[in-house]
């Protein structure tokens, strides 16, 4: 890291996936003038409203298509913080019974025990038959379609989530933590609660998925273009040449 900070002065430019990264480059004294932001593009074609996935991948996953559905799209990762995510599911579990959680994403060895540990918590917490572990997946889409909220509740070590922006493009609402970049991502399309409080995690949920069908309907369309305006590729593109041709 301090070879990279020495060599910053001989780049043309640094450019940074998130406004969180590039504040802490700035911090740890890299050169300003030659610092930007771009953010990380996202493929609108692939992650798009897809009804039919919501009852195939509901069929598969033996989730009622009637049930609302909260999806976590991260890997088992103590930054991402799934003892709030299951907090919060405790108390949602407590007020509507029928309500189902989707966990999704994978763990490599050095994690493994973190993950034995999460799951046998959400066992001890009544949540079995309310969440599934799909794992670590390749159609990821197909899953953040098939979900009335997709959340985040990571404490630390976010830059530019994408899933929160895919899951947007999905036209599916998401609730995140303040942390990174989340909150400017889902901007007025979602909402953004403290870290690692599952009683605000836990309302804000609530709220959306209290949301009537026409409102619902209109907020997933908006938080859609609002992605292809800022994160599709044609959008990137642009940004990136405006920087390298200054």
């Amino acid at each position: 890291m301090r070879l990279e900070k020495w060599l910053s002065g001989l780049s043309d430019r640094i450019i940074t996936n998130s406004q969180a990264a590039l504040n802490e480059y700035q911090q740890k004294g890299y050169p300003r003038s030659k610092l930007a932001h771009i953010p990380n593009a996202i493929d609108i074609d692939r992650f798009r409203p897809d009804p039919d996935s919501r009852i195939s991948v509901r069929n598969e996953l033996g989730i009622s298509e009637n049930a609302p559905l909260i999806g976590l799209f991260a890997r088992l990762h103590p930054m991402k913080d799934h003892p709030t995510f299951l907090r919060a599911a405790r108390i949602i579990v407590e007020q509507s019974s029928g309500v189902s959680f989707i966990c999704a994403g994978g763990t490599s060895n050095e994690y493994s025990a973190y993950e034995r540990q999460i799951r046998t918590k959400a066992t001890e917490m009544g949540l079995d038959d309310h969440i599934t572990w799909p794992g670590a997946r390749t159609d990821p889409e197909r899953l953040m379609a098939a979900c009335d909220i997709t959340t985040l509740t990571s404490d630390s070590g976010e830059g530019f989530p994408n899933s929160v922006a895919e899951s947007m493009a999905c036209g599916t609402p998401c609730v995140v933590t303040d942390v990174g970049d989340a909150a400017s991502i889902v901007s007025v399309h979602g909402a953004a609660v403290p870290r690692t409080n599952p009683e605000e995690l836990a309302e804000a949920w609530k709220m959306v998925l209290d949301k009537d069908p026409y409102a619902s309907d209109r907020a997933s369309a908006e938080g859609r273009q609002s992605i292809i305006d800022r994160y599709s590729s044609a959008a990137i593109a642009r940004a990136t040449l405006d920087v390298l041709s200054q």
